[in-house]
């Protein structure tokens, strides 16, 4: 007979606690080259709905927010969510005129949306932000990289309660 001892029953307890995590399916792929706001929308939504969360309605503000970011990121081929004074997520949603809670994530060198949204699902901090049910709105952007990029593609989300 199998004894676990409580270090053991802990370990195996996590592991089955991490294996009833729902992974991101996907029936599509959607090139970054031709993704639309509303594909982009129903994508996250998908994924929400298979995690039990609500979801979310489109936000042209928060979508200002987002394209100022991948802006930012191709302008210096880089993966990051602040550029330094008045680049910072809070100043970025001032600008476009979205006041509210903010959450944002960002991802580089993904080629199709569902890969973005599946690197997003297996980041703890991303998937806390793109599942959290604090959130009611959101804003995707993708662009391309400058030839030569490192990445090639910039991803942006920001999530709001507006």
């Amino acid at each position: 007979m199998l004894q676990l001892t409580r270090r053991g029953f802990i370990v195996f307890g996590a592991a089955f606690g991490l294996s009833a995590c729902n992974e991101a399916t996907f029936t599509t792929v959607t090139p970054a080259v031709s993704v639309t706001p509303a594909e982009m929308v129903d994508a996250i939504n998908q994924v929400r709905k298979q995690n039990g969360a609500k979801p979310l309605v489109y936000s042209p503000a928060l979508a200002d927010v987002a394209a100022t970011q991948a802006r930012a990121m191709v302008s210096h081929d880089q993966l990051s969510h602040d550029f330094g004074p008045g680049l910072d997520l809070r100043d970025r949603a001032t600008t476009a005129g979205y006041h509210g809670p903010i959450g944002e994530n960002v991802a580089a060198g993904q080629t199709t949306l569902e890969d973005a949204l599946r690197d997003w699902m297996n980041s703890p901090g991303h998937r806390y932000t793109l599942l959290s049910d604090m959130w009611t709105s959101v804003g995707m952007v993708v662009l391309s990289g400058r030839p030569g990029s490192r990445y090639g593609v910039f991803w942006a989300a920001d999530f709001g309660t507006s």
